[in-house]
């Protein structure tokens, strides 16, 4: 995780995400086309366990279920349509968890410092939601298919509205994340050729 080069927007010295007292509002980003089509799932399941809570819903360019979510949404829901990084970033900065599938998103997060609940939906994104769990960043909640996966996941939800436990969290990202991985990959493999040579 140490040398992962993210996207451009991510570097620098960019805003940590602030551990608010309260739980108040929650991010949901299943990647570009939510291919298990968990978004409305999850927005029933956060409506009606935690109707109070806001939701930022990112809707990427492949999704095909963006109607149902439109029906699963309440006043408290906000679609963030086609995010860009920069939107990506003010959504990670003003949520106090997020609810992500696997892959460079959860780099991403970890960059920002947001307290993230796993689902794992793809198999090629096992060892990064696995390795990310057993830092103590990211809960993992099951796989997409998981009978347990509603429970898991109201579970966790409710272990993160204990502000120590995101604390806790948001100090294990940061602490496996670096400032700028691309620019640490670039010198790494410099040193190895110059060595070399």
């Amino acid at each position: 995780s140490k040398y992962t080069p993210l996207r451009k927007e991510f570097y620098g010295d960019i805003k940590i995400n602030p551990v608010n007292k309260e739980l108040s509002k929650i991010m949901i980003t299943f990647g570009g086309s939510d291919v298990r089509n968990l978004t409305p799932m999850i927005l029933e399941l956060l409506n009606s366990n935690f109707p109070n809570i806001k939701k930022d819903v990112i809707i990427g360019a492949g999704f095909n279920n963006i109607e149902k979510i439109k029906d699963c949404s309440t006043a408290n829901t906000n679609l963030i349509i086609n995010a860009t990084a920069k939107d990506m970033i003010t959504s990670m900065q003003t949520s106090d968890i997020a609810i992500a599938a696997g892959g460079q998103t959860l780099y991403e997060l970890a960059k920002i410092g947001i307290p993230t609940i796993g689902i794992l939906l793809v198999e090629n994104a096992k060892e990064d939601t696995f390795g990310w769990a057993k830092t103590g960043f990211l809960r993992f909640a099951g796989t997409y298919d998981d009978k347990f996966l509603k429970e898991n996941i109201i579970k966790e939800i409710e272990d993160f509205t204990i502000q120590e436990n995101r604390l806790k969290s948001q100090a294990n990202a940061l602490k496996y994340i670096s400032k700028n991985g691309g620019k640490l990959l670039a010198e790494q493999i410099m040193k190895v050729l110059n060595d070399t040579f």
